[in-house]
């Protein structure tokens, strides 16, 4: 089914039932995915007004919120979906992750342990532990983490990027960069991966592949200040100092 026809059958069918939540919901859900937040809040607040009881329409309604960055108004609504259903494990997730984005670890880890209690088998939940942990400069318990993503999800960037971002805080270069190519692997336009892989090879004195990975950043993604950064310190390692001036 194309994009354009699942759009047109979710609105189809939000015609034929307006008062069904679940009908505005998905169609929310559908928003979401596309990135289309405005329009995706605005289906959820239906569905929400229509059952304000549903702990799970709240959390997903709390999901948008988190990424437009409305984080006290993605709080509220994931700790009124926890208060409502608690054994819903996605409403603990959602509300570590708000938590987490607040700089409240302590509750994030709380709350992201629930959720994995609840549902042991969701890589996301592990991932976003993983962060914390090492957030609570804890790289041993995120690179666990971690590894039960991977066990769960092999094909997730986002678990090898957790553990390359553990392994790198214990000062293992050459595990976090086999885990950062891991990532590009699967997903080459992550600047983040990039960025991150060559500023491990920066450590490792390997001023080349540093410069590499650095250029493909601004080449891809030039609005980053960072990348040119990077590519500012591995000219200064390759002796290029005028073009480390330009970068900086």
């Amino acid at each position: 089914m194309t994009q354009r026809n699942e759009l047109h059958e979710l609105s189809e069918a939000v015609g034929r039932n307006s008062s069904n939540a679940e009908h505005w919901r998905a169609r929310g859900d559908y928003y979401l995915r596309s990135n289309a937040t405005v329009e995706a809040l605005e289906d959820l607040n239906v569905a929400v007004h229509l059952e304000p009881n549903n702990g799970s329409l709240r959390v997903s309604r709390a999901l948008i919120y988190y990424c437009q960055l409305d984080l006290n108004r993605a709080r509220s609504d994931a700790e009124e979906a926890v208060r409502l259903d608690a054994v819903l494990p996605r409403a603990w997730y959602v509300c570590g992750l708000v938590y987490g984005a607040q700089g409240e670890y302590g509750l994030a880890l709380r709350y992201l342990s629930e959720a994995i209690r609840l549902d042991p088998t969701d890589a996301h939940f592990y991932v976003n532990r993983a962060f914390v942990y090492g957030q609570l400069m804890d790289p041993s318990s995120a690179i666990a983490d971690a590894e039960r993503a991977l066990t769960l999800d092999p094909s997730s960037p986002d678990a090898w990027s957790a553990r390359g971002r553990a392994r790198a805080a214990m000062g293992d270069q050459i595990g976090a960069i086999a885990d950062f190519s891991e990532v590009i692997e699967i997903a080459p336009w992550n600047v983040f991966a990039r960025g991150s892989r060559g500023s491990e090879y920066y450590i490792m004195g390997d001023y080349a592949n540093a410069f590499a990975d650095a250029h493909a950043v601004v080449t891809s993604a030039p609005c980053h200040a960072w990348g040119w950064r990077n590519r500012g310190w591995a000219n200064v390692g390759r002796k290029a100092y005028a073009e480390a001036v330009r970068d900086f």
